[in-house]
Formats: C-alpha cells, sequence, structure tokens
C-alpha cells in the first residue's frame, strides 16, 4: 500500500491541489479590480480608482459595443465615479485633456445616431505654425470674410424665389 500511494496517488494528489490553487481568485488589487462599469439603456456608471485608462477603455468597449482605438504606449491613470449618465457625456469626462475623436453612425431603424468608434491619439507637443502654414491659414480666413456677404445675398434670393412660387 505504501509503494502504491509513493508512486500514484501522490503525485495524482499534488497535481489536484496545484490545479485547485492555480483556479482560485486572486485577492490582490488589480487593474481590472479597480474599475466597476454597468452600461444599461445607453447610460454608463463607472468607478474607476486609480485605473489604467486602456483597462478602463476596454471594459468600455465590452460592455458598451464600441469599438475603441489607442496607442499602444498609452500610460494615463484616471480616478472616475460616473453614475447613470448618457456614453457621449461620460467618454468627454473619461477622455477629458486627452486628444480623442469619438465616431457616431446612423441608426436608420431608430433615426437616431450612436457611438460606434472612439479613437485617442498620443499627446502631440504644442509647435508654432510655420510661415507657410500660417499664410495658408491667414488666406483661407480672407476668403471665409468674401463669402460671408456672398451667402447673406443667396439667403436672401432664395427667400424671394420662394416668396414668388408662393404667389
Amino acid at each position: 500500500m505504501c509503494v502504491f500511494f509513493k508512486k500514484i496517488y501522490f503525485p495524482f494528489l499534488l497535481i489536484l491541489i496545484c490545479l485547485i490553487y492555480m483556479s482560485l481568485p486572486i485577492h490582490a488589487q488589480t487593474a481590472s479590480n479597480s474599475i466597476r462599469m454597468d452600461y444599461r439603456n445607453n447610460l454608463l456608471t463607472l468607478e474607476a480608482k486609480n485605473a489604467d485608462l486602456k483597462n478602463v477603455l476596454l471594459s468600455l468597449s465590452d460592455e458598451a459595443g464600441v469599438v475603441v482605438k489607442f496607442p499602444d504606449d498609452l500610460k494615463k491613470k484616471i480616478t472616475l465615479e460616473l453614475s447613470g449618465i448618457p456614453l457621449d457625456h461620460a467618454i468627454k469626462k473619461i477622455l477629458k485633456g486627452i486628444n480623442n475623436a469619438v465616431i457616431y453612425s446612423l441608426s436608420k431603424k431608430e433615426k437616431t445616431s450612436e457611438i460606434s468608434k472612439i479613437y485617442v491619439f498620443q499627446e502631440a507637443e504644442a509647435t508654432t505654425l510655420s510661415r507657410n502654414n500660417q499664410r495658408m491659414v491667414n488666406t483661407i480666413k480672407n476668403y471665409e470674410k468674401k463669402l460671408n456677404p456672398l451667402k447673406k445675398s443667396c439667403t436672401r434670393s432664395m427667400k424671394i424665389v420662394e416668396e414668388l412660387k408662393a404667389i
């Protein structure tokens, strides 16, 4: 009996104990444990304590079904508490001070727009415009000034046409 225990039963018991130990939840505070998120009826509730922004965005993607793209080197921690606010307002608060773009898609059935993609961009250093770029900006502003009176006269002309059609 002792030989059976040493050669077969003991290794089997050791492997079983290891498997059970590895399947137990870890109680240490991890990045995923510092985020609580719930998305229902187009309202987001979020509690993030010193959470990695990447993990918050990935959770948001899972919960709200939104495609989220961000740079691999995004390193930012956030602490935020939101309770039952619309998704677009929540995204503004989550990404406050970070370059981003939110893409909406039109739902033809419901005739509403909904957020479909969120892009987070790397921080860009402030740079001064080159002389060439500054000239282009000034040229565009000058054209806008010239177009404004034309827009007004077109609007007046369209009103006159509409009045004539009504007669």
